[in-house]
């Protein structure tokens, strides 16, 4: 399971198959605020996970997952930058965040009992 949810995440191949999922439209689509990181974690719980998770483990996605241990305000001011001009590496950037976050999500109990 979790390499199959690993590899959709990545948009890798399975048995010929080549997943094409993208994270950046997901964000945009699902968060209404995607500049805050509490924002992106609450958005993500709520469309993939069928329980709610504990503040606590909320806490954890947020700050060691998602941001990786940098600050709240580092993330906004990487989105509004990205937001306002665009370009491959910033994208890069936060696709790699997202991804990060929905690889430790979809291993989660809580995903796994939908």
């Amino acid at each position: 399971r979790n390499d199959c949810t690993d590899r959709l995440v990545n948009n890798s191949s399975v048995s010929g198959i080549t997943f094409n999922f993208d994270v950046l439209t997901y964000v945009t689509t699902i968060v209404p605020t995607p500049g805050n990181a509490t924002s992106i974690v609450d958005a993500f719980v709520a469309d993939l996970l069928v329980f709610d998770l504990t503040t606590g483990q909320k806490n954890h996605l947020v700050n060691d997952v998602f941001l990786n241990g940098q600050t709240a305000q580092n993330w906004t001011t990487e989105w509004n930058d990205y937001a306002q001009n665009p370009t491959t590496t910033k994208a890069n950037n936060i696709r790699t965040r997202v991804r990060r976050l929905m690889r430790v999500m979809l291993r989660m109990a809580e995903f796994q009992l939908m």
